[in-house]
């Protein structure tokens, strides 16, 4: 896997970057997809024909469905390297929510569809809302592994991905950098353990933003708000996962 990731690194990485920038990024880019190994296998490839993908999370998952999001980046790369695959996607999501939501959702948003492949993006709610309706990181990981195993039991492979961000700034001091990376460090240990694949989004995005983001702004480089990532954040969250399947990233 990492020699095929190495011969498609070029299209995560944007041009004009230095070589030292660059090679930083591809450091990110290849942690981040072969953090729990190779999907292909024994089984093959991980995406199939037929398949059926869920993609679990908040707002910024809801946003991944749009003509620019990450859910829509994936469904293309996926018609275009799988013409014949009648791949189906869909969306479990709400906006503002946290992990104990999709809990709440998994029977009739998820488990209705027989879904072959469910990819989870959830905790940067969590992070802000732990003293009131969120989990903090012990209840998070406790809740991500119940998820995990609810979507096992159904059939379903899973694809964990780190929350991102609340914030841009590359110096350590967005108010929740230091928490985001207990609910990183949670989400790992939860793919780690149920031979999941893990993608490191937030080490992505951080390391893309040391390279784009010069001025040290707290918003405006890959995200709208310093939370929903714009259309060079959702390209960036796409090929991630497409790398992480061994797929070919998207809108090359």
């Amino acid at each position: 896997m990492i020699r095929r990731l190495g011969t498609q690194l070029k299209d995560l990485i944007p041009l004009g970057l230095s070589a030292a920038c660059s090679a930083l990024i591809a450091i990110a880019i290849l942690a981040a997809a072969t953090a729990y190994g190779a999907p292909a296998g024994k089984d093959g490839p991980f995406v199939k024909k037929g398949d059926i993908i869920v993609f679990m999370g908040d707002s910024i998952t809801v946003a991944s469905t749009s003509a620019n999001g990450f859910a829509t980046l994936i469904g293309e790369s996926l018609k275009k390297n799988l013409p014949d695959g009648n791949v189906q996607i869909h969306s479990a999501a709400k906006g503002g929510c946290g992990i104990k939501y999709l809990h709440t959702i998994f029977d009739s948003k998820v488990a209705v569809h027989k879904p072959s492949i469910v990819v989870i993006l959830i905790g940067i709610n969590d992070v802000r809302l732990q003293d009131k309706t969120g989990a903090d990181p012990a209840e998070y990981q406790a809740l991500l592994k119940k998820l995990v195993d609810r979507c096992k039991g159904i059939g379903a492979k899973t694809v964990i991905c780190s929350p991102i961000m609340r914030g841009e700034k590359t110096d350590g001091s967005n108010q929740y950098d230091k928490l985001i990376g207990e609910y990183v460090e949670a989400g790992r240990k939860v793919a780690g353990d149920s031979s999941s694949i893990f993608v490191d989004l937030r080490a992505l995005f951080m390391e893309r933003l040391k390279a784009v983001n010069k001025e040290n702004k707290e918003e405006g480089n890959l995200s709208k708000d310093g939370v929903h990532p714009n259309a060079a954040g959702n390209e960036l969250i796409a090929n991630a996962i497409l790398q992480a399947w061994s797929v070919p990233a998207a809108r090359k």
